[in-house]
């Protein structure tokens, strides 16, 4: 059985009383346990103990998890730190990650997927859970949608804005070749290439769009 010697940061004693019951429970890894309430409290304790892990909450009083991440980052030979948070939104889990945490899992995590987490942590892997996850690729879609959606939008060309506009205000065909003395024809032309461009079928969907953009 391996000993590992570890830090349990949160603010609630419940939290780190409940970790602590957990973990000793399982009959892989014998624990030492240390408790920190806040993060100068974690700072405090890694300058004077060497730990194999350390298990921190994100919003603790004086210092929280993001900060105490920042700080240890700095250091030498931080053991891997499993972030443990009822926060699920995807700001707190990127920054938790691009300041060294080595999993993110939420509070509601089954205890077998606990050990799971360190088990991959302590080979030097990084771990996040089905609902870390799915998060994360959830934010990363919808990333790519916005991207995709500025680079349709870029690729218009001023008088196709100008056309969009003008169907906005619920001009025709016939009506815009008047007012911009081009032919209908062309009008047409532009109205499919706004189509193609934006991805969309039919003049509904280009008005709902230059109402969402704001063409006036």
């Amino acid at each position: 059985m391996r000993n590992l010697h570890i830090l349990i940061a949160d603010d609630h004693k419940l939290i780190r009383d409940g970790i602590r019951l957990m973990l000793q429970t399982q009959k892989e890894f014998h624990f030492e346990f240390d408790m920190a309430s806040n993060g100068e409290e974690v700072l405090s304790k890694v300058k004077q103990n060497t730990y194999d892990l350390i298990f921190l909450d994100i919003s603790m009083p004086e210092m929280t998890g993001i900060m105490a991440l920042k700080d240890l980052k700095t250091k030498p030979a931080i053991p891997p730190i499993i972030v443990l948070s009822m926060h699920n939104e995807v700001s707190y889990i990127k920054k938790a990650y691009i300041h060294g945490a080595s999993s993110y899992l939420l509070k509601t995590t089954e205890s077998d997927e606990i050990i799971v987490a360190i088990k991959t942590v302590l080979e030097g892997k990084k771990y996040f859970n089905n609902d870390v996850a799915n998060i994360l690729f959830d934010d990363l879609a919808l990333a790519n949608e916005n991207q995709l959606f500025y680079l349709q939008h870029q690729l218009l060309s001023k008088r196709e804005v100008q056309i969009i506009s003008l169907y906005v205000k619920g001009l025709n065909a016939d009506k815009m070749a008047a007012l911009l003395n081009i032919s209908p024809r062309t009008i047409e032309g532009h109205r499919t290439n706004i189509f193609k461009k934006l991805g969309i079928k039919n003049v509904k969907e280009m008005i709902e769009y230059g109402i969402a953009q704001g063409f006036e």
